[in-house]
């Protein structure tokens, strides 16, 4: 029996399938509750800028992860160096575009002092409509109870998968 077109096949439908996983976004979180209908969707954290140091030692990281429930959006960040405490007053997360526009959030999240606890910021219509457009920011500021950190966003079309894996 020739199994060359069965290989042929079979590689052809994993190559689909990575193609598939590789451009979209994994939820870490996708429920729809059974009583009420809310639907709840949050991806998993992934990294999406960076202090641009190449010393590992200097180097501070971001991560982010987008959240929908119903028809409200929002999104967490987390940097890799402790800030302070996530959800304090006074928290705040700035996001800068390529046209200079700068989108100021302020943190929402439950008080958590942790190491490298996740704030949680809602998004504005001002926000949504530069999600709706694939619009990333090109650089992001997080600030906590006692530090701030800046990063560039090193990877726009994570950020757009993002948005894309809660919209469905």
């Amino acid at each position: 029996m020739n199994q060359g077109p069965m290989k042929n096949l079979l590689a052809a439908f994993f190559l689909f399938a990575f193609a598939l996983t590789s451009s979209s976004q994994e939820l870490w979180l996708n429920e729809v509750d059974d009583f009420t209908g809310a639907c709840r969707k949050v991806t998993s954290p992934e990294v999406i800028g960076d202090n641009g140091k190449d010393d590992n030692y200097d180097k501070v990281t971001i991560r982010f992860s987008a959240l929908r429930i119903n028809d409200s959006r929002a999104f967490r960040l987390k940097s890799s160096s402790h800030l302070g405490c996530a959800g304090a007053d006074g928290n705040y997360a700035m996001l800068k575009f390529s046209d200079d526009t700068v989108i100021k959030f302020d943190d929402t999240a439950e008080i958590n002092c942790q190491d490298m606890a996740s704030s949680t910021f809602l998004v504005s219509d001002e926000m949504w409509a530069r999600i709706e457009a694939n619009d990333a920011p090109v650089m992001i500021r997080l600030k906590q109870s006692k530090y701030y950190t800046d990063a560039k966003t090193v990877n726009a079309e994570m950020w757009n998968a993002h948005w894309a894996a809660v919209g469905k």
